[in-house]
């Protein structure tokens, strides 16, 4: 087992922390803040990740030993004007858009490895996220496209990250 650096507790970094069991989706929380040494950080957004996202039931203790945690550390942040300046694969994205019809604020993000992962291109990954922040337009609330919105972008920021991976054993 390696040794963390000397200085791990002054280190700070944005990071998204994973749980997966079997491949699926158990949580996945992070932050892009940059205030808290990396140890707090990790282990608060390990435990936040594992019980209190909210699209998923919380992590129980008989799921442990099927369990695999992956923390991406997210860096190369660089705020672009056209929201499909990015590579699939290479970038994670980050939205800020206004809702033209209500004036609603909505914010998300995807992680350099989900649009790859999906097999989605730009414009899908942007139609997935524009929904993953709440966003609906179409009759009956069925998402139709970014189109809508990607002319109201507040912030569109494109980062990459380093992912690290555990399995339980």
């Amino acid at each position: 087992m390696m040794n963390p650096p000397e200085n791990f507790n002054e280190m700070k970094y944005p990071l998204f922390v994973t749980w997966l069991k079997k491949g699926e989706l158990l949580g996945c929380i992070g932050t892009f803040a940059e205030d808290e040494p990396f140890g707090i950080t990790l282990m608060r957004y390990s435990l936040i990740a594992a019980v209190q996202d909210t699209r998923f039931p919380p992590i129980t203790e008989d799921e442990l030993s099927s369990l695999r945690v992956e923390i991406s550390l997210l860096n190369s942040f660089e705020k672009i004007n056209d929201p499909l300046d990015w590579q699939v694969g290479t970038h994670g994205i980050e939205i800020e858009f206004k809702n033209p019809n209500s004036g609603k604020i909505h914010r998300g993000t995807f992680l350099p490895n989900v649009a790859p992962e999906q097999g989605w291109n730009q414009v899908e990954t942007l139609e997935h996220l524009c929904a993953k922040a709440g966003y609906k337009s179409g009759t009956n609330g069925v998402i139709s496209s970014f189109e809508p919105v990607k002319n109201h972008f507040i912030l569109i920021r494109r980062y990459q990250s380093l992912k690290f991976g555990l399995d339980y054993h």
